[in-house]
């Protein structure tokens, strides 16, 4: 059998028989348009359906983490206070997490809980109260560590109105000292005083002056707060109702008429442990007794001013060891007051600057070195 060779195909020849043997004309171009058609369809439903399923699986674990209970704080732990401090906490955590974030999400919501703000917020509603940690311990557990606050004394701010017309007041006190020796009724002015509730000076035998004329004016305009152990603000009261508790606490007041917002720190705790201790240190080694009711330059400051019951201040200074500061008042009574008079005489005496004291008597003022001890040596 002979084979037939097989004649080769050219470029032209597959071109023309393509073209003789096609189906009708635009019948290849509407097929790939079907074609691409149902490609570009079937990337869109994929991509409905992947947006879909996005959807549905962020709703889901949308439900699951802010709505659902799974993470939602069931369990409080407290420590560091008493039953009846810790029953308060609980109380207003409740009423905190049965209020919804943003309207929709509940507030129990471990997630959305910011354990410094929600410290904040319950020192205060409970000013007697210092949070020191919430932290989160598991999904639906919180622990709260806190301590009851110790008050330590009551500080008092003086109405700036006050210190802007301190001189002018102190004006009108000395008029006032020149009409009561031309004969005025000197009962009416007890009787006004009375009513200020300032009176206690004269009942000690102090002198109407700069003292009594702040005392006058925390009674009718002054901001008082209570400070706890770390020398914190907190708690607002009242300077008379604490002016009647004077032996039981320690009265500060901040002379530059500022005002102190709850929670801020007016002390360090060094300072404020010596600010403490002066009434009994002075008692106990000076035989001196001085007032609970203490004045200092502003927050922070390391001066102090003290009014005795015997009518004299004494201005110290707290950055220096309290023995320091007795041991130099008390060669300063051995060597001068016994020398020149009675402490009576004496109107102040500062011991602010370092080997030197500066005091002053009811007739006149004096300056002087630090006086020698009892060996004879110069006081260091």
């Amino acid at each position: 059998m002979k084979l037939l060779k097989r004649k080769k195909v050219t470029r032209r020849d597959s071109f023309i028989i393509g073209k003789r043997y096609s189906s009708r004309p635009g019948e290849k171009k509407r097929k790939s348009t079907r074609t691409l058609s149902k490609q570009v369809w079937k990337r869109r439903l994929l991509w409905i359906g992947f947006f879909v399923g996005v959807f549905f699986y962020g709703s889901v674990l949308c439900y699951v983490l802010f709505f659902s209970q799974k993470f939602q704080i069931q369990e409080r732990i407290i420590m560091g206070v008493n039953p009846e401090l810790e029953s308060r906490i609980q109380e207003e955590i409740d009423i905190y997490f049965s209020q919804k974030k943003r309207g929709i999400i509940p507030g129990g919501n471990i997630f959305f809980l910011d354990e410094e703000k929600f410290g904040e917020l319950l020192q205060e509603k409970i000013s007697t109260l210092r949070v020191i940690e919430v932290a989160k311990k598991t999904p639906h557990t919180i622990q709260v560590i806190a301590q009851e606050r110790i008050t330590k004394m009551v500080w008092c701010s003086l109405p700036e109105e006050f210190t802007k017309r301190r001189d002018v007041l102190l004006k009108e006190n000395i008029e006032e000292d020149r009409t009561l020796e031309k004969g005025e009724d000197k009962n009416v002015l007890e009787e006004n005083l009375e009513k200020e509730d300032v009176s206690f000076t004269q009942k000690e035998g102090i002198e109407r002056d700069e003292f009594e004329y702040i005392n006058a004016a925390l009674a009718s305009q002054g901001s008082c707060f209570y400070v706890d152990d770390y020398g914190y603000i907190y708690g607002q009261t009242n300077f008379l109702e604490e002016f009647k508790n004077r032996d039981k606490s320690v009265i500060l007041i901040g002379m530059n008429g500022y005002y102190p917002k709850e929670g801020e720190q007016v002390l360090e705790e060094d300072p404020l442990d010596i600010l403490l201790d002066i009434p009994r240190l002075f008692e106990e080694n000076l035989y001196v007794k001085v007032t609970n009711i203490m004045r200092i330059p502003s927050p922070f400051a390391q001066e102090l001013a003290i009014r005795t019951e015997e009518g004299w201040d004494v201005k110290l200074r707290l950055d220096v060891p309290p023995e320091e500061n007795i041991d130099m008042l008390r060669t300063f009574f051995i060597r001068v007051v016994n020398e020149e008079g009675s402490r009576e005489d004496l109107q102040s005496v500062d011991i602010r600057i370092p080997e030197k004291i500066f005091y002053s008597t009811k007739q006149e003022n004096k300056e002087g070195d630090a006086p020698e001890n009892e060996n004879g040596d110069e006081k260091e």
